[in-house]
């Protein structure tokens, strides 16, 4: 079993908004694998997303070019994932 220490820390707003993709169950990789199709993209990015910029990642955000594509498929299939999902509190 591998303990919370040894788990990478992922960021916010990402992380929140992968794991609504993640089925009812609501996994963290189970919406990294659900975003990279919806996306377009390897799932490698998708993780990214989560993972601070000293790390390789984006500091926690989504990057514009992939958000409407996911807000429009949500919509769709009526998860629940709001336009406020994709910023961080301080952009609010």
């Amino acid at each position: 079993m591998t303990s919370r220490r040894n788990q990478p820390a992922y960021l916010e707003p990402a992380y929140s908004l992968i794991c609504k993709f993640g089925g009812p169950e609501r996994s963290f990789s189970a919406g990294v694998k659900a975003v990279a199709e919806i996306a377009q993209v390897d799932p490698s990015r998708v993780y990214r997303w989560a993972m601070s910029k000293d790390r390789g990642g984006t500091g926690g955000l989504v990057p514009t070019a992939r958000q409407q594509r996911l807000f429009e498929y949500a919509k769709r299939k009526r998860l629940p994932v709001e336009p406020g999902d994709f910023f961080g509190v301080a952009a609010a």
